[in-house]
């Protein structure tokens, strides 16, 4: 009816224009409209934010009872063919470091798990001798690209890479970070960049990840903003002028913060998913159609679970594949805290309809 109502005024403009001799401008202004409303009636809407329902079998890999591979959390998964494979972060309590682990499944629930982490911390004085975690991996060819989270005792979390031809043994290149964070605490990466999650489009790979940084007035606050930056071969790295992108979250010097999110490309848009749940930020859904710029609401994406169940603590840290067929299908982090508060964790799917 708007439309009408618009094609009626500019008709009527185009008379009043003829009788006073701007009949071009008139004719001119129809055509701009029409243009208009044949753009409009051919854009795709964004994709709707997903209703997701937890997998009946969860968690799906459960807190092991020994090894290094004691907590998994932080998954990343990948399908080719018929299998699916999962790298993941696991947490060794009695350690106190974190290593990447690997699994693999026929339908992506029921997982086979290596007993030994794939990915090994760095040496004592490298920027990953404490933590390696949260992957994300692209197979380009016949060559497996890995970016990580890597942290030692005394320096935040730094961005690395590796490579792998079969996906289980892996080189490090470079053995230094491929992103640095700053040295200035509160510059927006200032306490870390960490969480990538890298795309390869058209022979440049695309990441998006979190940076940490403390806020400048108040210094016991922290933010977590998400980054961009784009590469051709996936060590060297060119940061987005504009970074940051947005800001995810904003937390308290002692909360729990969740920083994990993915990026889902879905025909012309990239979806953002962010999971805060169990902490004191909600969770975020976000649409793009260039990466840069996002539409975000803040909507509940997933929730914790109920009292004792095994994610009743906390859930975050999302992967996340999409099929025409299946649809969404995310695996996730989980925790829970027992009687004594320890800390207890796994990994969990949710499935959505397209």
């Amino acid at each position: 009816m708007k439309k009408v109502y618009l094609l009626f005024l500019v008709c009527t403009l185009f008379l009043i224009g003829f009788r006073f001799g701007t009949v071009n401008l008139c004719r001119d202004a129809v055509r701009e409209l029409k243009r208009k409303t044949t753009l409009e009636s051919i854009q795709p809407l964004p994709p709707t934010a997903p209703v997701w329902i937890n997998l009946v079998q969860n968690p799906l890999i459960g807190e092991q009872p020994a090894g290094p591979l004691r907590w998994p959390s932080d998954p990343f998964v990948l399908k080719e063919g018929d299998r699916f494979r999962m790298w993941f972060g696991a947490h060794n309590p009695e350690e106190n470091v974190t290593r990447i682990g690997y699994a693999e499944s026929e339908d992506g629930v029921h997982w086979i798990l290596n007993n030994e982490p794939v990915v090994p911390l760095g040496t004592s004085t490298a920027f990953d001798s404490k933590d390696v975690e949260t992957p994300t991996i692209v197979r380009d060819g016949n060559t497996y690209h890995l970016w990580y989270s890597g942290a030692r005792h005394d320096r935040g979390y730094q961005i690395g890479h590796a490579v792998s031809d079969d996906g289980i043994e892996w080189t490090k290149e470079p053995e230094h970070p491929v992103l640095y964070a700053s040295d200035n605490p509160y510059a927006w990466t200032g306490l870390g960049v960490l969480e990538p999650t890298v795309i390869l489009e058209s022979s440049t790979f695309k990441m998006w990840f979190v940076g940490l940084g403390l806020d400048p007035v108040d210094s016991t606050t922290i933010h977590v903003h998400l980054g961009y930056a784009t590469s051709s071969d996936g060590q060297i790295w060119d940061l987005h002028e504009d970074n940051p992108l947005l800001k995810l979250a904003s937390y308290k010097e002692g909360d729990l913060i969740n920083s994990a999110f993915f990026v889902l490309r879905n025909g012309d848009y990239y979806q953002l998913f962010y999971l805060g749940g169990g902490t004191k930020v909600p969770d975020i859904y976000g649409t793009s159609r260039d990466g840069l710029s996002w539409s975000v609401s803040f909507t509940e994406v997933l929730p914790v679970g109920s009292a004792d169940s095994w994610n009743s603590w906390v859930v975050g840290a999302p992967t996340i594949l999409l099929d025409s067929v299946d649809g969404y299908t995310m695996w996730y982090s989980g925790g829970r805290l027992d009687s004594n508060f320890g800390m207890h964790f796994g990994i969990g799917g949710a499935k959505a309809a397209r």
